[in-house]
């Protein structure tokens, strides 16, 4: 698992940064207390920090379609603070299963090529850590390429009273400027932000965020270097919180693939297709656009 709090630092250059069951108590509020790793962060807006990202956090291991080699309590640990997750339809052929209420698993592109397990199982570990990491803010992204509706998730989440911790906005299209500090978030004790790509309905579940009214993103599945940082989903950049996919994949057969081989070279804090400089590089492209989270592999 890459280090990622000696990476995180070395973007100032570019960008303020992050480091890396019961609902936990609210946090200290004495003046020697961190936020998400670091004091100077407290009083940063949410929108004003960039987060690493996991993609398809849950698919790790060493298979051809695996995208990350640590779980996703390893991946936490090291400082992501973005956990992306491709959801998908998983009835039960035997009955209910009891642990899996929401019926939906975490697979990629399809359950039978990878299969992640639960939701809720996935989330256990979640809940786990932002109980033991009460001054940490966590964002969770959801695809749902299968159309699911929106109450599945709402299950999954409440079966591990995360639902307690999500951070509902104002209104439903956030602007840049429209984030809370992360230090009044923490203090409100709502300091998980929950988007998913498709199918919210912030007026039945109102802390499952629509992602693209206030989010987005460059291409995803790139095959070459550089990475191409353009505008390709999402709402107005302008005003709009932006990820960076910084992920290469390889074509086999039909499908893509995570090109293990290129890891080293775009999570490098060194180089022309290193992190740093492909996040200093987009900033530049995109009329000054800092990336507020960094989708790694």
């Amino acid at each position: 698992m890459m280090p990622w709090r000696p990476i995180l630092l070395a973007l100032v250059a570019a960008v303020t940064v992050t480091s890396a069951a019961p609902i936990p108590q609210p946090a200290d509020n004495s003046t020697d207390r961190s936020c998400n790793g670091h004091p100077s962060l407290c009083s940063k807006r949410y929108s004003d920090v960039v987060y690493i990202g996991a993609h398809n956090s849950y698919s790790w291991g060493q298979g051809i379609s695996s995208d990350q080699t640590a779980t996703v309590s390893e991946q936490l640990r090291a400082g992501v603070r973005l956990l992306q997750n491709q959801a998908h339809d998983f009835p039960h052929p035997y009955g209910p299963d009891y642990t899996n209420p929401s019926n939906i698993h975490l697979c990629h592109t399809s359950c039978y090529l990878l299969d992640g397990g639960g939701l809720e199982a996935y989330l256990s570990p979640v809940r786990v850590w932002l109980a033991d990491n009460p001054n940490e803010v966590l964002t969770i992204l959801l695809t749902n390429p299968d159309g699911l509706n929106i109450t599945r998730f709402d299950q999954a989440l409440r079966f591990n009273h995360l639902h307690e911790l999500a951070y509902v906005p104002p209104k439903a299209k956030m602007t840049h400027d429209d984030w809370p500090t992360l230090e009044e978030m923490i203090d409100s004790g709502r300091r998980l932000v929950v988007f998913i790509d498709s199918g919210a309905d912030q007026k039945r579940v109102p802390y499952i965020l629509d992602e693209f009214s206030q989010v987005y993103e460059n291409p995803y599945d790139q095959l070459g270097l550089p990475l191409n940082c353009s505008h390709d989903r999402g709402s107005d950049p302008a005003n709009s919180l932006f990820l960076l996919n910084n992920t290469k994949d390889k074509s086999v057969g039909p499908i893509s693939v995570p090109d293990k081989a290129s890891v080293d070279t775009v999570n490098s804090a060194n180089g022309p297709n290193g992190i740093v400089q492909t996040v200093q590089r987009c900033a530049k492209e995109e009329g000054g656009k800092k990336a507020t989270f960094v989708l790694v592999e």
